[in-house]
């Protein structure tokens, strides 16, 4: 039968060339001989081919033996995406839907030396199925079957030499000097992984109106199946604390994962949801809803039994094998939410709407993702003090123990949770403008946070408050070196104002406009290492209020513009139709930058974390404060001589988040243009530009590094080498719709 069926198929390719400018420091020609500023030094041989694969430099001289290599990486990106959708029509009560999304792409970015290639390859299946039931004018059900796969695979790619590799077989490790670009990075260190996340999906929807009120209620579950391969330092690192260090082969410290460890995990978790809702009229002018919901998800579970939890990081000697890997928070998720709309006035101009509830993150395969691999026995990294024989590394590891060294999630979790609440008024003006100004608010309780050592030495409070850390004390827990935890200790708080306004002149010109100022802080932003380009530390577990600061995304100001305009076809002889009919488009957008501090650079509070500084920021010396501490000039965005070494043992008092980034302008423009449509076709034109006026928008700075393992400043600090959006875009479209 006619009109019973209905279908659509769309596709899209994306093929992207992009470059970018790039600025690592090197080592001098001068430096790479031994001749440093200040004093000559002996070049180990065992050091001269790794020195050769810096490039030579082409920028400025930092004064302390590195100078600016300014290179363009250019980088790929290839994308198909693919969509079909099918409705039919059973009868004239119940209808079938089907659909189905397919997103294959690969990307490939080359590091700022110019040594390896990343690659991140994905592959996206999504079903969906929908069967919708009328049972009467006042009642509806709807039953859903999905089906997702995510496939997400980091490789990477060298040209340097194998004859220089750490471990016989695998491309050459990382090399990270205090002062110099990274050689490899944490992209390096961290392949291959591979992530693979399947999920089973059924759920159902009864919507059923009586009177003024409309009752929904639902439910779902879905099973979870999440793969993994997660290596870390298999093709092991080297850490030096200064260039002087490097050119001596002298590091301190080396990490290899150990021989045989294992990084697959199969896991399987489900979780299930519940709801219950009414929205009442209460009269013309005021509606109310209330709503509960339910939802959990059990504990997951390993196919293979490869599960090892530290249940009590203080005191446990050793993991515990099988299981559970933590305890389950929660199944006491019961979530109420409410909201109302009301007319003050009558008339229907003017609305007030007001809601709030409470929304839980479950845990899942964002936790599992390194908690669930990077522990002993199953997982074991060796970590090697002292100036560990380089580039030997294996040799340097032969006969040690493992370093029981982990990275965990706190057996006993509470439930991340976030209390969320807005007001909103509006008030409409003729019959197309509109204006409404909001308020928001959001209190996160109970949320996750990295901790990349737990473990610190058992530190001292002095007289003045301050936390002391001895040269000799303990670890808290003797029985395991570092001690990398996520916990869901922290707290968030936000607050926002928002006003907009919208309007259409002349039936073809509609203007948007929209400002927010908003403050977020918390004591933890980041859930894994590099969630943000700035993303601060937790220094230690001693005192998590002493972190509370902006968060790493917050943005005080947000400015956002639009107009859409179409040119009139002027009466009907050929010139006014080819040059009318245009629609002409615009965004602008002004955001504020994003916070960072400097950090030390080593640690000088000896924490005892193995690797980098943990987030130790420095002290504020006397009378500076952030509005002459930033400079401005992307080579030195803010003055290091503004912050001083902390005393050995503390840690240093200058505020989490105390600078800001530069801020971010844009404006992106488009041109549409129906070139010949009918009832069954249509043929558009769209050429678009992105960053249209090529405005540079910067980047945090990356050196926020002030000084090497010697107490020495390093020349490169206060850099920005990145920007934070592309230069100008330009693409052309043709798009047949039929």
């Amino acid at each position: 039968a006619e009109n019973k069926a209905f279908f659509l198929v769309n596709y899209e390719g994306l093929r992207r060339r992009l470059a970018r400018t790039v600025r690592p420091a090197v080592p001098t020609a001068e430096a790479r001989l031994g001749r440093l500023p200040g004093r000559d030094i002996d070049v180990a041989e065992s050091v001269k081919p790794y020195l050769d694969l810096y490039p030579l430099p082409n920028g400025r001289d930092f004064g302390d033996g590195a100078a600016e290599f300014v290179n363009q990486a250019g980088g790929s990106t290839n994308e198909d995406f693919l969509a079909g959708k099918l409705d039919f029509v059973l009868d004239e009560a119940t209808q079938l839907s089907a659909r189905y999304t397919f997103d294959d792409a690969e990307s490939r970015t080359p590091d700022p030396l110019r040594l390896w290639t990343f690659g991140l390859d994905s592959r996206n299946h999504f079903l969906h199925g929908e069967l919708r039931r009328v049972h009467s004018p006042n009642g509806i059900s709807t039953l859903r079957a999905a089906f997702s796969r995510v496939d997400n695979f980091e490789n990477g790619t060298t040209v340097v030499p194998a004859r220089l590799s750490f471990v016989e077989g695998l491309p050459m490790g990382t090399i990270t000097v205090s002062g110099l670009g990274n050689m490899g990075g944490f992209q390096a260190r961290a392949r291959p992984r591979r992530f693979i996340v399947n999920s089973y999906q059924f759920s159902g929807e009864t919507v059923h109106t009586a009177g003024r009120g409309t009752w929904r209620a639902g439910g779902g579950f879905d099973r979870v199946q999440f793969n993994q391969r997660s290596d870390l330092s298999a093709v092991g690192s080297y850490t030096f604390d200064s260039t002087a260090l490097l050119l001596q082969a002298a590091p301190r410290v080396a990490e290899v994962m150990q021989p045989g460890s294992d990084t697959v995990r199969g896991w399987r978790y489900n979780r299930f949801h519940g709801y219950v809702q009414n929205e009442f009229r209460v009269n013309e002018r005021l509606s109310l809803s209330l709503g509960l919901r339910y939802e959990a998800a059990s504990t997951p579970i390993e196919v293979n039994g490869k599960v090892a939890v530290l249940r009590d990081f203080l005191k446990d000697a050793e993991t515990t094998i099988g299981g559970p890997i933590w305890s389950n928070p929660s199944k006491d998720n019961f979530a109420p939410r409410a909201s109302l709309a009301w007319d003050p006035l009558g008339g229907g101009k003017t609305v007030v709407r007001a809601g709030g509830g409470i929304f839980f993150d479950l845990l899942g395969s964002r936790e599992l993702t390194i908690a669930g691999v990077r522990t002993p026995p199953f997982f074991n990294r060796i970590l090697v003090f002292g100036r560990p024989r380089f580039p030997d590394i294996l040799d340097a590891a032969s006969g040690r123990r493992p370093s029981s060294s982990m990275d965990g999630l706190d057996f006993d979790l509470n439930q991340p949770y976030v209390a969320r609440w807005q007001l909103t008024l509006e008030r409409q003006f003729g019959r197309e403008t509109l204006l409404r100004a909001g308020y928001s608010g959001a209190r996160g309780i109970h949320l996750l946070g990295q901790l990349i050592n737990a473990n610190t030495p058992i530190p001292e409070r002095r007289d003045d408050g301050r936390v002391f850390f001895p040269a000799a004390n303990p670890r808290v827990n003797p029985a395991f070196s570092r001690i990398g935890l996520r916990r869901s200790q922290f707290n968030s708080f936000y607050q926002g104002l928002t006003l907009s306004l919208q309007t259409r002149l002349a039936d073809r010109l509609a203007v948007r406009g929209k400002y927010t100022w908003s403050r977020s802080i918390d004591e933890a932003s980041n859930h894994t290492f590099n969630d943000f380009v700035a993303s601060d530390q937790v220094p230690t577990i001693w005192d998590y209020r002493a972190n509370r600061g902006l968060s790493d995304f917050d943005q005080a100001h947000v400015f956002a513009a639009s107009f859409s305009y179409v040119v009139s076809k002027w009466g009907g002889t050929q010139l006014p139709v080819l040059l009318g009919g245009w629609e002409l488009h615009a965004i602008a957008q002004g955001l504020s930058g994003t916070p960072f501090a400097p950090r030390v650079g080593f640690d000088r509070a000896r924490l005892r974390p193995a690797f980098g500084d943990v987030g130790q920021r420095p002290d504020l010396v006397a009378g500076r404060s952030a509005d002459d501490i930033v400079l401005g000039d992307p080579a030195r965005y803010f003055d290091p001589r503004a912050f001083a070494l902390p005393d050995a043992g503390f840690l240093g008092n200058l505020g989490r988040g105390t600078l800001r980034s530069p801020g971010v302008f844009f404006i992106d423009f488009a041109v549409h243009k129906t070139l010949w449509a009918n009832e069954r076709h249509a043929v558009k034109l769209r050429a678009e530009i992105f960053n249209a006026t090529n405005h540079p928008n910067f980047q945090v700075p990356s050196g926020r590094a002030l000084f090497t393992g010697g107490g020495g400043r390093i020349g490169s600090a206060g850099r920005i080498t990145q920007t934070s959006t592309t230069s100008r875009q330009i693409q052309l479209a043709l798009r047949w719709r039929f």
